[in-house]
């Protein structure tokens, strides 16, 4: 893939020649080596466009991990900065910056102990305005996402940052709080990464929409019962508890999740509905809420487990 590399042509004793140490070629090199995509973005404004805008065209989805397409990009753009596309290298980013919008940090920290999350459990780095960017691992249940948790910090999914160790114009860097840039590649790469807490992916998911909550009603409506239509028929009261936690708000989901699973225990207990029935809606219904699917599964299967024993709560 040749994209965005001009019609200049790298010759072939240059493409083989090693980076300079310390370079932004050698930094795009190590990303590349421990097979993390990335693309060229420009380390200041230009004619081309505003400083951390993409060199190449399609932007990062044309990121890659092909070593002569690196090379030909930093050889083209030799001081260009690492763009790190965060959904194609499976990693979620919430950006918080310190100019414009108020001192996104200070937000941010206060989000975590909210949501009783370490704000180093995952790599952070240091932006050149002083802000930071908390890097964790996306869930691969985790649906849509808002665009901001506040007015100072944005949610980088379908996106990209600049990666750790590259260094602007203005000679201001992004910087590591902890570790080395060989550590994070290898943790990008191997999905090693904290996952971004449950507390957290509440927050910034997306409501699912009412379309697909009515489609799931009505997937359980059409589900053959014992209750039959009459006044012990589970179904509408299996499709209200859908529409409860796939509309649940952010940090209530988890909670009402297993109540919900409970209730719906309660049924099953009865012989009114079958187990299998009740799981699959309620696993459907956490993960259109945003929830985590092992998580879901294990909360659904404890709610109804609850029930059978004789002690649901939360009527």
């Amino acid at each position: 893939m040749a994209v965005g590399s001009g019609s200049s042509k790298r010759p072939e004793s240059s493409m083989r020649r090693l980076p300079a140490p310390g370079s932004a070629a050698e930094l795009a090199s190590t990303y590349r080596s421990y097979g993390v995509c990335i693309i060229p973005v420009r380390e200041a404004d230009g004619a081309g466009g505003q400083a951390k805008s993409p060199y190449v065209q399609g932007g990062f989805k044309n990121a890659t991990t092909d070593a002569e397409q690196v090379g030909r990009w930093w050889w083209a753009w030799p001081s260009a900065a690492i763009g790190l596309p965060c959904r194609a290298n499976g990693i979620i980013v919430l950006d918080a910056d310190r100019h414009g919008s108020g001192d996104g940090v200070a937000e941010a920290l206060a989000i975590f102990e909210r949501c009783g999350v370490d704000p180093n459990a995952g790599p952070v780095v240091v932006t050149p305005r002083d802000g930071r960017h908390f890097i964790f691992r996306r869930p691969e249940s985790l649906g849509a996402t808002n665009g901001k948790v506040a007015p100072a910090i944005d949610v980088r999914d379908n996106a990209y940052v600049i990666a750790a160790g590259s260094v602007m114009a203005t000679g201001r860097p992004y910087a590591l709080h902890v570790g080395t840039v060989p550590q994070l590649a290898t943790a990008i790469a191997t999905h090693s990464l904290p996952a971004l807490p449950q507390a957290l992916c509440d927050l910034i998911a997306k409501p699912v929409s009412s379309a697909r909550v009515q489609s799931a009603r009505s997937s359980v409506e059409r589900q053959p019962v014992s209750g039959g239509q009459n006044d012990t028929d589970p179904r509408p009261r299996l499709a209200g508890l859908i529409r409860a936690v796939a509309t649940a708000r952010p940090g209530h989901r988890n909670a009402t999740l297993h109540w919900a699973a409970c209730r719906a225990g309660e049924l099953v207990s009865a012989g009114l509905l079958p187990s299998a029935i009740a799981v699959a809606a309620l696993v459907e219904a956490g993960l259109m809420a945003g929830l985590g699917e092992r998580e879901t599964a294990a909360t659904v299967r404890s709610g109804i487990s609850t029930a059978a024993r004789g002690s649901g709560h939360g009527r």
